[in-house]
């Protein structure tokens, strides 16, 4: 084998420096006997050193290259995407990556490449790049096998570098309830996302079942940084398969030669992805020296979690669900943990950290029977009376004997099966619709209430409500915070409550703070509210103190909350009054409904009634919107 040198231009004359002397590159002939290809070429990324292995590994001849821009012959991804690194290069800064060549027959071979300074001249800059076939990848996805990841990772040049530990949060949950091939194609989807969506020059590889591993040369903690956060947005969109959209959340540790060895990149990317998965799903964490040490306490507070869900260390706290006319009507029962020597541990924290490490079956079971009991057997009427939300984790929901573990809740603390709301996730249903939407079932048949939580933050349509057993939708806090700045946000909640209204599904809005947000809920005909503005979450204990006394009018209701009366004037600024802020018949029946509100015959609303209304006072609604 050897290499072949481009004698230079037409016009050169003897001397010139366009001409290349190969004495220079004999030290390279070495690789290209190893089948390593060999490239020299210049700042314009005119080829100037062709390898014999080049050849073979390629097909074009060097009299097919030699003189020529490497991207003119054909889609050489790699040179082109090698331009951006000639600066580096002619820095003095070595690069390597991975990229994908097609080949002279049509055919994509993909490489591993390393570029650096060879030599200099005031006339030439030469730039070399030795390309090693990795064809021979990961069966299934076709990327870097965890061998060839690490031989790549012990042969990074000096200089900056990082690797990000990329895994999938709800794998095990689609391959268990879809099965291997589905499991399989979700593998080849991802791998191809992350592909596409790393710089040129990344490598991706395959590290285990559902674990990848990117290589980022020359990145420091900001760039890997943002190529994490890249990958986050990549995963935004669902990925598609023969049974419908899959959402896939990704959670990823990153490394860095600022904090380790590159020799321990591997390893401190993949304790900085433990930090992220136990932080909450979705997260990106950076590996710092601190970390170090946080594995063990992580373990240790397993422990102790484990002790408290058996010892009842563990608390449950419930914020007040109020109706739009002012009632106390429930509350959402929310796990709290004071643990004895770091304090309060955020949910956000604990549920994660319970859900990796097997512990949600006991936990949800026992949050489930402490809410169900602490409502029913309340010595306060108004507190026994209210209804009590207790969220299903995705493990939960997906676990066969969810049915017998409500039914026990019940069953123990004698609260009626329709004061109780199980409220789960747009993520936890979609994941596997058919077996959720069968879950869903058997649990209705109790005579449960189903919510859909989060609603608007995930791949909220209509034809998820439709297809689930829901009775109630809840609005996410962040559209609800946004009303009163985000046209588009209030549009959003706007178009919720319609959506809802349509399917005869009620509205809970999530994280009203002001009564200004409360207003505008109530004008577009918002059932249920819930946040600050009314009350944090609460020990059982302090929660009577919120509510009316009980009355004659009815158990658990004052004399304020009786039903109210209503005028014919009353009802007719009322509708107009959510027309003008853009509600639909629809939803201001819904409203009016939810008010106690009775047309002047005495009979429920209905958009029809509403509209006709409308039209009787035509002249009263255009003045209004015209104020």
């Amino acid at each position: 084998m050897s290499l072949h040198a481009h004698a230079g231009s037409p016009d050169a004359s003897p001397g010139s420096p366009d001409a290349v002397d190969l004495s220079a590159f004999d030290m390279l002939s070495g690789l290209d006997a190893l089948g390593v290809s060999v490239t020299v070429a210049d700042l314009t990324g005119t080829v100037l050193v062709w390898s014999d292995s080049s050849v073979a590994m390629f097909g074009w001849s060097a009299e097919e290259v030699l003189g020529r821009q490497a991207w003119d012959i054909t889609d050489w991804g790699v040179l082109q995407s090698d331009v951006a690194q000639f600066l580096h290069t002619a820095a003095g800064q070595p690069w390597s990556g991975e990229s994908q060549v097609v080949a002279k027959n049509g055919g994509t071979v993909r490489v591993r490449v390393s570029a650096s300074l060879v030599g200099h001249s005031p006339q030439l800059v030469v730039w070399l790049a030795s390309r090693v076939d990795l064809t021979g990848g990961d069966a299934l996805t076709g990327l870097a096998t965890r061998s060839q990841f690490m031989g790549l990772l012990d042969a990074l040049p000096a200089g900056p570098a990082a690797v990000l530990f990329v895994d999938l949060d709800s794998f095990r949950l689609v391959n268990d309830n879809r099965g291997h091939a589905a499991g399989d194609a979700l593998l080849i989807a991802v791998a191809q996302r992350l592909r596409t969506t790393c710089r040129p020059g990344d490598t991706v590889g395959r590290f285990g079942d559902d674990e990848f591993v990117v290589l980022c040369p020359g990145a420091n903690a900001e760039a890997a940084c943002r190529v994490a956060e890249d990958i986050q947005r990549s995963f935004e969109e669902p990925l598609e398969s023969r049974e419908g959209p899959i959402p896939v959340s990704v959670s990823i540790g990153v490394a860095t030669t600022d904090e380790v060895a590159a020799s321990e990149l591997i390893q401190s990317a993949g304790r900085a992805l433990t930090h992220a998965k136990s932080s909450g799903r979705g997260g990106v964490e950076l590996h710092d020296r601190t970390m170090r040490g946080s594995t063990a306490g992580r373990l240790q507070l397993l422990t102790d979690l484990r002790a408290a869900i058996k010892d009842g260390g563990l608390a449950v706290h419930y914020q007040p669900v109020v109706h739009s006319d002012g009632r106390f009507v429930g509350v959402e029962a929310l796990l709290r943990w004071h643990h004895p020597e770091h304090g309060d541990v955020s949910p956000s924290y604990l549920v994660p950290l319970a859900e990796a490490n097997g512990l949600m079956p006991a936990l949800g079971a026992w949050i489930l029977d402490r809410a169900c009991t602490d409502i029913a057997h309340h010595r306060d009427e108004a507190v026994a009376a209210l209804h009590v939300a207790v969220n299903l984790s995705m493990r939960q929901l997906a676990d066969p004997a969810i049915v017998q573990t409500v039914s026990a809740a019940l069953y123990r603390s004698g609260l009626p099966a329709d004061r109780l709301v199980l409220e789960v996730t747009e993520t936890s249903v979609i994941a596997n619709p058919e077996a959720t939407s069968r879950q869903l079932q058997a649990l209705k048949a109790l005579g449960v209430r189903v919510a859909l939580d989060d609603f608007g933050t995930g791949y909220s349509s209509l034809d998820y409500v439709r297809r689930f057993p829901v009775d109630l939708i809840k609005i996410d806090r962040s559209f609800v915070a946004g009303m009163e700045t985000r046209r588009q946000d209030l549009a959003i909640v706007a178009s919720i409550i319609n959506l809802a209204a349509s399917l005869g599904v009620h509205v809970v809005a999530e994280g009203v703070e002001t009564a200004e947000q409360a207003e505008i809920l109530r004008r577009l005909g918002c059932t249920y509210m819930q946040g600050f503005h009314w009350s944090r979450a609460l020990p059982i204990e302090h929660l009577a103190m919120l509510l009316p006394h009980p009355s004659p009018v009815g158990r658990g209701r004052s004399a304020r909350h009786a039903q109210p009366s209503h005028s014919d004037y009353e009802n007719v600024g009322r509708i107009v009054a959510l027309r003008r802020a853009g509600a639909s018949p629809t939803t201001i029946a819904a409203a009016l409904n939810g008010d106690g509100r009775r047309t002047p015959q005495g009979s429920r609303w209905h958009a029809a009634s509403v509209a006709r209304t409308l039209m009787d006072n035509e002249a009263s609604f255009r003045s209004s919107a015209g104020a």
